[in-house]
């Protein structure tokens, strides 16, 4: 990454003063003494993993539980930049706080897999066509989020290769109003109410003129450019209906939109407006009817993408519309053989466009015409204890996937087997074998507008995991241990064709990664808390059967320290990623939070993000989007 001289000249002054303003808030604590926070548990309950409840320890598979809490001491603006402090997981964006710009999609990467994972709002899908929003979601009304990470295909369908992260949302919310504001001409403002059995969370966000997040580039070589971002509005509004005890109604509403603008290197002069508008609208209903719990579901969005020329001229115009519904049901049971659960599942996938700009004929190579697809499943899993200390977990879904345009119907069929062993109440050994298996997105194989047809050449990706695993929790501490293999087929990448041309094309290759992934947390006593967490892989693809290149980054090193005394709460994030492909220079995100107990239900809180003032490139791709400076939020939090 090449830096500016200014950016060079200063890097030690930044860097002092940084370290300096963290130090000093987290020995900041006063001496006057409130009720200590209840102390954190460390084997919570999950309710990802197996489909069904179950503690860490009993869980044959690597997991990450983060707290809401937690997620609020990362000091992050959302629930996407908060993610990326957790282990094993990369955070590949294209600019300012995860925001999506024209067909790209900021995303978490779980063991350098960009496209294997499945985003569950209460256990229920939220993924449309590799989208999934998490930048747009608060972290206020999180009770928790469940990182399940390796092939879950069995238990979660197409899509789930990389892992699962279910983001647990509190079932009663506490009153409360919150205002922020911040650098970048930054205002956030929050809003929760609970009303008997009616819970409303909303939040609207704006974000003034961020100047440059990318570095010069340009895929010939000439006319460099680099993008500018100019302004941003986001709305929030989710509401959950326990109507009774059994049936719970849920609508989240989400909504972004933003100005960038391509400047020109020489000279720094306007070469291209784009505005952008994402809405994107979710609907679930859950019904418990004894053993039994069915979910219906619905997401749907519409992307709204605008260009002008310098001179104000409307250059392209069109709207992409996304949608994902479905049906769910499972029962379980318990016999004296192990517990066993069983389901079916439908889903349709859909995607269409309106180029309103450009003419419409039938011989438009940019019409688009509705696309859809269907998924029918039946899944089951049965855990048959072998001793007093060992089970077997078996599990199988039977998948079939239906097209339309001409495109191939599949009939795909994915085992998994588990092995967990109890050593003692604190320690467990577990291996884990799955096959996934998924399909390529819609807007892979038909374009954001322009396909009639399906792509012929993109095939599905399928492939295993392996995993083996030894965890041990105990009170106050809990360590994890995790070697694990990834081999998969027709993994799904893209590259600009023909060379220069600015247009890119997916394509099918292979991917591998081996890997060996740790992570350490310790309650010290009642004020100091603190995680670690190491990553180190060798994620790669290869294509035709040619050389074996990096796709993400080699090593991970996160980490964070929380201290809590009377009225003060500090806490200090930090994820350094390296060893990163074309030689991507490492990166050291590095955020501070400082709060302070007001009265009893009024809360002051300072955020600093990027506390070392770095220019960290944050794309894994050929265009290199930048971390943005340092910047300073204070936030106000009243309850009631």
């Amino acid at each position: 990454m090449k830096l500016s001289k200014k950016w060079t000249r200063n890097w030690a002054r930044r860097t002092l003063a940084g370290i300096l303003a963290g130090s000093l808030c987290i020995g900041m604590p006063g001496l006057a003494k409130m009720e200590e926070k209840q102390e954190y548990n460390f084997d919570p309950v999950l309710v990802t993993a197996l489909r069904r409840e179950s503690k860490d320890l009993k869980t044959p598979a690597s997991v990450q539980v983060l707290t809401g809490e937690q997620i609020k001491e990362t000091g992050a603006s959302n629930l996407l930049e908060a993610l990326k402090f957790a282990t094993g997981l990369t955070y590949d964006g294209y600019g300012a706080m995860g925001h999506l710009y024209s067909s790209m999609t900021a995303k978490i990467v779980i063991r350098g897999m960009d496209r294997g994972t499945v985003i569950l709002l209460d256990g229920i899908p939220t993924n449309i066509s590799g989208y999934y929003s998490l930048e747009r979601i608060p972290p206020d009304n999180i009770e928790k989020v469940e990182i399940i990470k390796g092939a879950s295909s069995t238990l979660y369908g197409s899509s789930a290769m990389g892992g699962v992260i279910n983001i647990v949302t509190k079932k009663k919310v506490k009153n409360s109003v919150e205002a922020e504001t911040g650098s970048f001409g930054t205002n956030r403002q929050n809003l929760s109410l609970q009303a008997d059995k009616l819970s409303i969370t909303a939040s609207h966000e704006k974000i003034g003129d961020m100047g440059a997040i990318s570095e010069p580039w340009s895929s010939n070589g000439l006319n460099r450019k680099y993008t500018a971002f100019r302004g941003e509005e986001r709305n929030f509004l989710r509401w959950v209906w326990a109507i009774n005890d059994a049936v719970t109604l849920t609508h989240q509403y989400d909504s972004d939109e933003f100005n960038v603008e391509r400047m020109k290197e020489i000279g720094n002069a306007l070469d291209e407006r784009i505005a952008q508008k994402d809405v994107k609208n979710s609907v679930a209903l859950q019904i418990k009817h004894g053993s039994w719990l069915t979910k219906a579901y619905g997401n749907w969005s519409a992307r709204q993408y605008r260009k002008f020329t310098a001179a104000g001229v409307r250059s392209g115009d069109n709207t992409t519309y996304l949608g994902t519904f479905g049906l769910d049901s499972q029962a379980s049971w318990q016999t004296k053989f192990g517990q066993y659960l069983a389901g079916v599942s439908w889903q349709n996938d859909s995607i269409s466009a309106d180029e309103s700009y450009y003419a419409q004929n039938s011989a438009s190579s940019a019409y688009l015409s509705l696309k859809q697809r269907d998924f029918y499943s039946v899944f089951a899993q049965v855990n048959h204890p072998l001793s007093a200390k060992t089970s077997l977990i078996l599990g199988a879904r039977q998948e079939f996937i239906r097209q339309q345009a001409g495109a191939n119907d599949y009939n795909e069929f994915n085992p998994q087997l588990q092995l967990l062993h109890s050593l003692n109440k604190e320690q467990s050994l577990y291996l884990n074998v799955g096959r996934a298996f998924r399909m390529p997105n819609l807007s892979d194989m038909y374009g954001s507008t322009w396909r009639k047809t399906a792509n012929p050449n993109l095939k599905p990706e399928y492939g295993y995991t392996y995993e083996v695993g030894w965890k041990k929790i105990g009170a106050a501490d809990s360590l994890k241990i995790a070697l694990y293999r990834m081999d998969f087929t027709n993994y799904i990448q893209w590259e600009e064709t023909p060379k220069n041309s600015g247009n890119y094309s997916p394509y099918n290759s292979d991917f591998r990664n081996s890997g060996l992934e740790v992570t350490y947390d310790r309650r010290v006593n009642k004020h100091w808390m603190f995680n670690l967490g190491a990553n180190i892989n060798n994620p790669e693809e290869r294509r035709d059967g040619g050389e074996w290149t990096p796709t993400f980054a080699k090593f991970q090193l996160n980490g964070g320290v929380t201290y809590r005394s009377g009225k003060w709460q500090s806490s200090l994030t930090a994820n350094y990623l390296a060893g990163r492909k074309d030689g991507l220079e490492p990166t050291l995100p590095i955020n501070l939070v400082l709060q302070y107990q007001l009265a009893k239900n009024t809360q002051l809180q300072l955020r600093v993000e990027n506390l070392l003032d770095r220019r960290d490139v944050v794309s894994n791709g050929s265009s290199h989007y930048l971390q943005p400076e340092r910047a300073f939020y204070l936030k106000l939090s009243q309850s009631f």
